[in-house]
C-alpha cells in the first residue's frame, strides 16, 4: 500500500511532543513541537473537537498552537490520521502565568445577529457586493467587569470562525464588542464607521435566513453559547430581511439566548455593530412630566416620550390555533420603545381585578411587529380560550431592572 511505499523512503517516526516540559508562558496560548510520520492528518488535545493550528517544517517536525487555561496544566495531545484513527499521544505540562480569564459563559454574549440583511444597494451591486448576504454580521461583547482571552474560542455550528486567528488580537476589555462578518469589504462599505479594530475576520458560511442553531465554544471545551434563532414569532420578524438586526435585550444581564423575548429587532435598519442603540430612563419613574395620566416610566416604555401621539394598550379578541384547533382569545397589544432595554415588562391578567397573575399560564406572547419609528406592537393573548375565560383583564406593568 501507499504506507508502506512511503515507509520504505521515510523511516515511521513515532509521535512526540519536543518542547521541553514544563513549559511556563504568560499568554493564552502556547507554541508547541513535536516530531510525527506522514500517517499524522491532525493534531488534538484529549477531548477536544476541533484539531489544533497544525504546521510542518519539514517530513517530520510538526508544530501546533496550544490554548492554554490559566495555572499550571498537564496537555495530552492526540495525533490522528486520515481515517481518524489515533495513532500517537503525548503530554506537556505548561504553566500559564497570564492573569486574563479565558471566555466562558459568565463574560461573553452573543449580542447582535444580522442573519439577513437589506438587499444591495445599486452602488453595492457595482462594486460587486451582489448578496444580501455579503453583509451579514455577527457581533458579540465582553459582559464582565475585566479583560477577557478569546483564545481558540470559536463557533462550530451555524458559521465557523476560529477567534485565535482574529485580525484584531485575542484579549476583549470589559464592555468592548468584536465583530465576525460575511464579506470584510462589503461590511467595510456598509459600516464605514465601524473601525478595523473592531471586526476579529471573516466566519465560514452563511447565517440561515430561516433561523439555525449556533454553537460558541471555549478553550476547554465547554458551551458558552448554545441555542437556535428564529424567523418566526415570538422571535421578532423584523429581522428577517426587512432591515433591522436581532439584538439582544441587556446583555449586561447574561440573558438566556435562547428565549426569544430576550431579543429584539434593533431601532434602526442595518444594525448598530459595535454600539449599542439602547436608550436609558433618566427622572421620577413616578412623575408625570407630559401630564398624561401615565407615569414617566410608562410613557419611557411605550415611546411616548419621544413620539408626537400618544400611545395606550389596546384589547381585542382574535382567532389562534392551538394543538391543531382553532379558537378565540383575548389580545393585549400595546406599542413598545424598542431601545428601552432597561425596564422588565410584565403582562397580567385577573378575573376580578383584585388577583392578578402572569406567565405562560395566564399569557403567552404572539408577535412583535417593528413600527419603523423606533417602537414595536407587541401583542400578547389569553393562555385560554375565551368560551373558558369569558371576562378578562389586561394590566402592563414594568419595572427599571
Amino acid at each position: 500500500n501507499v504506507l508502506s511505499q512511503i515507509s520504505s523512503g521515510i523511516g515511521p517516526v513515532e509521535f512526540s511532543v519536543t518542547t521541553d516540559s514544563p513549559l511556563t508562558v504568560g499568554t493564552g496560548s502556547a507554541s508547541v513541537t513535536g516530531s510525527g510520520w506522514v500517517n499524522v492528518r491532525e493534531i488534538r488535545v484529549h477531548g477536544g473537537s476541533s484539531p489544533l493550528s497544525l504546521s510542518w517544517s519539514d517530513t517530520d517536525s510538526w508544530e501546533v498552537a496550544l490554548p492554554l487555561l490559566p495555572g499550571r496544566h498537564i496537555y495530552t495531545l492526540d495525533a490522528l490520521d486520515f481515517s481518524g484513527n489515533l495513532v500517537g499521544s503525548d503530554s506537556i505540562t505548561i504553566d500559564n502565568t497570564s492573569v486574563i480569564p479565558p471566555a466562558s459563559d459568565q463574560n461573553l454574549a452573543i449580542t447582535e445577529i444580522h442573519y439577513r440583511p437589506g438587499s444591495p444597494t445599486i452602488e453595492e451591486e457595482g462594486l460587486g457586493f451582489d448578496a444580501r448576504s455579503r453583509f451579514e454580521f455577527v457581533e458579540l461583547m465582553n459582559i464582565s467587569s475585566g479583560t477577557i482571552d478569546l483564545t481558540n474560542v470559536r463557533f462550530t455550528e451555524g458559521i465557523r470562525f476560529n477567534f485565535t486567528e482574529s485580525l484584531t488580537g485575542v484579549v476583549l476589555a470589559a464592555g468592548e464588542r468584536i465583530a465576525i462578518v460575511n464579506d470584510l469589504a462589503a461590511f467595510s462599505h456598509r459600516y464605514p464607521a465601524v473601525p478595523a479594530a473592531a471586526i476579529a475576520g471573516e466566519f465560514t458560511g452563511n447565517l440561515s435566513d430561516g433561523g439555525e442553531a449556533l454553537l460558541l465554544m471555549a478553550t476547554d471545551e465547554t458551551t458558552i453559547r448554545s441555542f437556535t434563532y428564529g424567523d418566526l414569532p415570538p422571535w421578532p420578524a423584523a429581522a428577517d430581511g426587512l432591515g433591522p438586526s436581532l439584538v439582544l435585550v441587556h446583555p449586561e444581564g447574561n440573558p438566556d439566548h435562547g428565549d426569544p423575548l430576550n431579543w429584539r429587532s434593533s431601532v434602526s435598519a442595518g444594525g448598530n455593530p459595535d454600539a449599542s442603540d439602547a436608550v436609558v430612563f433618566a427622572g421620577n419613574a413616578n412623575a408625570d412630566r407630559d401630564s398624561n395620566g401615565l407615569p414617566d416610566l410608562i410613557d419611557h416604555v411605550l415611546g411616548n416620550l419621544f413620539l408626537p401621539e400618544e400611545a395606550r394598550p389596546t384589547g381585542g379578541i382574535e382567532a389562534g390555533g392551538v394543538g391543531g384547533v382553532t379558537e378565540d382569545y383575548f389580545t393585549f397589544s400595546y406599542r413598545r420603545n424598542l431601545a428601552a432595554d432597561d425596564v422588565i415588562d410584565l403582562v397580567e391578567v385577573s378575573e376580578d381585578l383584585e388577583n392578578w397573575n402572569s406567565g405562560s399560564g395566564y399569557a403567552v406572547p404572539v408577535a412583535t411587529v417593528n413600527l419603523g419609528d423606533g417602537t414595536a406592537l407587541v401583542t400578547w393573548r389569553a393562555a385560554q380560550p375565551t368560551h373558558r375565560a369569558p371576562q378578562l383583564y389586561f394590566r402592563l406593568r414594568s419595572q427599571l431592572r
